[in-house]
């Protein structure tokens, strides 16, 4: 581990959560536990049941989209012409953003745990 950085465990998430009134936030999301971000002139519904536990489904419920520099690298750095690979998916965020903000020609997504390609089917 670097010198002064602190790893990510579920520790500092529950820290985070605490610190932010994030527990009455995704407490009050009715079910589904749909969370809604606005980004690039349109509106995004993710379906986030574990964001109590996984930092990547915490982003909705802050209003931010998960990743949201890393992907505009990719857009500036990727033709999506070709076919895109969303590997270890998720909950469907990088998916999303390749579909409806790149309009990329075609989509794959990978997620090797069950529960989270049930979470992406409901997107």
């Amino acid at each position: 581990m670097v010198q002064g950085k602190r790893k990510w465990g579920i520790g500092p998430i529950k820290d985070f959560i605490e610190q932010h009134g994030l527990r009455e936030k995704f407490d009050a999301l009715t079910p589904p536990k749909v969370a809604t971000v606005a980004y690039r002139d349109a509106s995004f519904k993710f379906y986030i049941p574990d964001a109590m536990t996984d930092k990547m489904q915490l982003a909705p419920l802050l209003g931010w989209y998960h990743e949201r520099s890393l992907l505009e690298a990719f857009h500036s750095a990727v033709d999506s012409i070709g076919t895109i690979c969303d590997l270890g998916a998720n909950f469907g965020s990088h998916t999303a953003y390749f579909a409806a903000i790149m309009k990329a020609w075609w989509v794959q997504s990978f997620e090797p745990q069950a529960h989270l390609i049930d979470v992406i089917k409901k997107h």
